[in-house]
């Protein structure tokens, strides 16, 4: 593999795992054929929906919903399959969600499975009150826990039915709390209906609602018409739904078709190149055509003065080093294991162990876990939720599952260790990249898919988090601008 694709294949696990939890939170709503804005009893219609996948034009898989009444509840299953094209890779993307609703559309109980090649994860949800019971599986490995809850929540499944059930009004809004199976993390969901147009569906045109909804500040624009039926949905991504029969839903020549590459459309191109961008020191660079503050651009080795960061890459003699395991509270944070990256698993723990040799130095121990993970893990596009104990089973992924494994072992040994998800340049442009940083008396930036330790200028923090918070950096995806002042 020559070095050029091996760097795009690096990145490529970013973009791959928010493209999926978007079309998950946003298009893969219930059924709303045959409903009737004024059947308030039973706004959720028994049947079946079926609809395109649509990615800059280009069909890119279906979706369907069925629903059945059990008793006094709802039962709603929905699958969809999609086809996408990562650097000329070919990605089959498959996920199946069931959800159990009460007559008030809280969830009750939901089983989500996402399938990708050899990868597949699932999260199967109880709801008490106002608790959570988890588990999750990754590959063979299986967790518990509990999620405490202000208030019993909705899934996205049940979002509509809410909104129908509570009448489509010009002007009306909705703020709901909201589970995301996907992150195992609950947030808000705001729902406005901001107004009313004809717009032309299958040849005809039709007086249409449109809603806006958004979570986490991403927007998602759907249109119903006067009786209640789904008609399309759209991004800012440039990913739609659009209603279909079942017979153009299935068609399989939309899979013969080729199909737009999602990493080369999401990249971030620049007039100036960066030469030897894996040894820059210093990148001054000029952030344009999104808000700034939404993100986390200032600490450590960035600086913001106005729309210009700054970036310094770290000295790689690292000084206030210290002896593990870091004991002070300030950063527990960083050091607790979670659903994702399982830190306090044995087999975590005594790899890190072994491939240190006991080592309590913290910047040697950081240094062996980097170029071990490195020279291990095979150089693999993937598309799932990344788990530290199932890329160990795999050893094989992107970016995300280098920095979800690194992490883990770090942790293990008592290494503040947190999740990074920004840009990164290679050749012509920026791309979207995950990396870790390590507390070694400051923050510094590692990255075990580049083997680089610290990380180079070019790489551009925007996201500190978990899985859950790194979704905010779909806003700025096509968004975001950028022009090269001064690097060395």
């Amino acid at each position: 593999m020559n070095a050029v694709r091996f760097l795009k294949i690096a990145i490529l696990g970013i973009w791959l795992v928010m493209m999926g939890l978007l079309i998950f939170k946003h298009y893969l709503h219930p059924p709303t054929e045959r409903i009737s804005f004024a059947s308030v009893k039973d706004p959720l219609a028994v049947g079946e929906e079926w609809m395109g996948i649509y990615f800059q034009e280009a069909k890119v898989g279906y979706a369907v919903t069925i629903t059945r009444r059990v008793g006094d509840k709802y039962e709603i299953f929905e699958h969809a399959l999609m086809h996408l094209t990562m650097l000329g890779t070919k990605q089959r993307i498959e996920s199946r969600l069931k959800t159990m609703v009460n007559m008030d559309f809280r969830v009750e109980s939901f089983d989500f499975t996402l399938f990708s090649g050899p990868v597949k994860f699932s999260l199967q949800g109880v709801a008490r009150g106002k608790t959570l019971n988890l588990t999750m599986r990754s590959g063979k490995n299986k967790s518990e826990s509990i999620l405490e809850l202000t208030e019993a929540p909705y899934l996205p499944n049940s979002i509509k039915p809410y909104v129908v059930k509570h009448g489509l009004e010009v002007g009306k809004r909705y703020s709901l709390p909201f589970f995301d199976p996907s992150t195992m993390s609950s947030s808000e969901i705001l729902i406005a209906v901001v107004g009313k147009e004809t717009i032309v569906h299958s040849g005809q045109s039709i007086m249409a609602y449109r809603l806006k909804e958004t979570f986490k500040g991403i927007e998602t624009m759907v249109w119903l018409s006067e009786t209640g039926e789904t008609l399309k949905e759209e991004s800012p991504l440039g990913l739609s739904l659009v209603r279909e029969s079942q017979e153009i839903a299935l068609s399989g020549e939309w899979m013969k078709e080729t199909k737009p590459d999602l990493v080369l459309l999401a990249a971030v191109p620049v007039k100036t190149p960066i030469n030897n961008p894996r040894k820059t020191t210093f990148l001054r660079i000029r952030l344009g055509n999104i808000s700034l503050n939404d993100f986390d651009l200032r600490g450590g080795r960035q600086s913001l003065e106005g729309d210009v960061l700054r970036i310094r890459r770290e000295d790689p003699a690292l000084e206030n080093n210290f002896l593990l395991p870091y004991t002070k509270e300030d950063l527990k944070k960083y050091l607790q294991p979670t659903p994702l990256i399982q830190s306090g698993d044995e087999r975590i723990m005594s790899l890190a162990a072994k491939i240190t040799g006991g080592s309590r130095d913290a910047t040697k121990a950081g240094q062996m876990l980097l170029a071990w993970v490195y020279s291990k893990l095979e150089k693999k596009p993937t598309m799932s939720i990344p788990s530290a104990l199932e890329v160990l089973d795999l050893m094989a992924g992107d970016c995300n599952e280098h920095t979800a494994l690194f992490t883990a072992l770090s942790r293990s040994l008592g290494i503040p260790t947190r999740l990074c998800v920004g840009v990164v340049y290679m050749r012509n442009g920026f791309y979207y990249h995950a990396w870790p940083e390590i507390f070694l008396g400051q923050w510094v930036a590692v990255d075990p898919t580049f083997n680089q330790f610290p990380a180079d200028a070019t790489h551009i923090r925007f996201v500190v988090g978990d899985l859950s918070d790194q979704i905010k950096i779909l806003k700025i995806v096509k968004q975001l601008q950028l022009e090269v002042l001064e690097y060395s």
